[in-house]
């Protein structure tokens, strides 16, 4: 069995229930989902991350390679009944081989309307 074949196996064996959404589609699979947790510094497609970024309500998914995140639309990951934005994501290659997606999460958050811009 190749790696790629082991990692989607444990990924479906052993990973969280989550629902990837674009769109009108909804996609329900496993993947990893855990906190994010910084211990250097983290540079994602050469950017710094801004002060204050990891707090705990950012999340590192882990995915198979069949569901990957199109950079140019907006997904969503639903896990936990909580709606996750995907702020980044890359396959994670080894040789010429893609093992899994990974991305970070960040909860979804609607617009506040204070009234500031209405007459």
């Amino acid at each position: 069995m190749s790696i790629a074949k082991t990692v989607s196996a444990a990924i479906r064996r052993y990973g969280n229930s989550v629902d990837i959404i674009c769109g009108e589609k909804t996609v329900s699979c496993k993947a990893f989902v855990e906190p994010l947790r910084r211990r250097r510094r983290m540079y994602v497609n050469d950017s710094r991350f801004p002060i204050g970024y990891f707090d705990n309500e950012y999340k590192l998914y882990i995915g198979d390679k069949k569901y990957p995140f199109d950079s140019n639309k907006d997904y969503f990951v639903r896990h936990d009944s909580t709606v996750y934005t995907v702020v980044a994501s890359e396959d994670f290659v080894v040789g010429d081989e893609s093992l899994y997606i990974w991305a970070i999460l960040m909860p979804k958050r609607e617009l506040e309307v204070d009234g500031y811009d209405s007459n």
